[in-house]
């Protein structure tokens, strides 16, 4: 348990459980920056869970992570300055889990735009993540996503990079900066990057068989070739999907590997 000034605990002949207010303080950073983390990070199913699961959740975690942060020191107790570090700590949370989540969006935003060009884009579901009518294909490659999330054990390194975080900056020490600007919107530019190396080589296919259609078309006019190039083009998008099925998760992996120097790089600059 983190050293604090003041115990905590019952105390002998008590009856009422005794916490100081550092003690409380100290474990409201932790759960704010858990909690900030947490906003974005694509776990399964965590968006259509309850609220009180998902609360459960973050102050478990936080609870696990408590007692392994450093002690807080050198904050006042006035409502000022306890409101002002707890706005850094969601921002440092924040930063951490929105970096992660461009992992799940680039997968997302290669699934939307194929999408577009197979012809999956006209029948939409609702996803249970966004929670957002999107077409059948993205429901089902962010979905993919997500497990991948945790088939590749990103979650075990999400919990690593936490303990880092407090170990660089402790509960209460870290500063926004504008520095911080730069490096998040170049690792939003990885995400676009993602997206489009995962659906460019099946676009490809299609482009040429959206040629292939414009030519025939002009040899014989009478042919619906509109009516047939809709379900070739989405049987090709399978086919693609299917023969790409090896290669997403190590794209995921080099992505990730990104994310995470990213993420390092946040923590080792002027670490408290």
């Amino acid at each position: 348990m983190p050293g604090n000034d003041l115990s905590w605990g019952i105390h002998l002949g008590a009856k009422s459980l005794i916490v100081s207010q550092t003690l409380v303080l100290h474990f409201l950073l932790v759960l704010f920056r858990v909690g900030g983390i947490f906003a974005f990070i694509p776990i399964p199913g965590i968006k259509s869970a309850l609220a009180p699961t998902r609360i459960a959740l973050v102050i478990l975690t936080s609870w696990i992570v408590f007692p392994l942060t450093p002690p807080l020191s050198g904050i006042g107790m006035t409502l000022s300055s306890a409101f002002s570090v707890m706005i850094a700590e969601v921002s440092l949370g924040l930063l951490i889990g929105l970096a992660i989540q461009f992992l799940h969006e680039g997968i997302v935003l290669g699934a939307n735009a194929l999408s577009i060009q197979a012809g999956y884009s006209y029948a939409s579901t609702v996803d249970p993540n966004s929670e957002a009518d999107s077409s059948v294909l993205q429901v089902i490659l962010g979905l993919c996503g997500s497990w991948l999330f945790l088939t590749l054990g990103l979650d075990r390194i999400l919990l690593k990079a936490i303990l880092t975080s407090f170990s660089t900056y402790g509960p209460g020490t870290f500063i926004a900066s504008q520095n911080h600007a730069p490096a998040i919107i170049a690792l939003s530019g990885e995400m676009f990057g993602q997206g489009l190396r995962i659906a460019a080589p099946i676009v490809g296919v299609l482009l040429l068989v959206d040629l292939a259609m414009a030519l025939l078309s002009r040899l014989q006019p009478q042919m619906q070739l509109l009516n047939l190039s809709f379900p070739l083009k989405m049987l090709l998008s399978l086919a693609g999907l299917s023969l790409s099925v090896t290669t997403i998760p190590h794209r995921v992996m080099q992505a990730s590997e990104g994310t995470m120097r990213f993420i390092e790089k946040i923590l080792s600059a002027s670490g408290g």
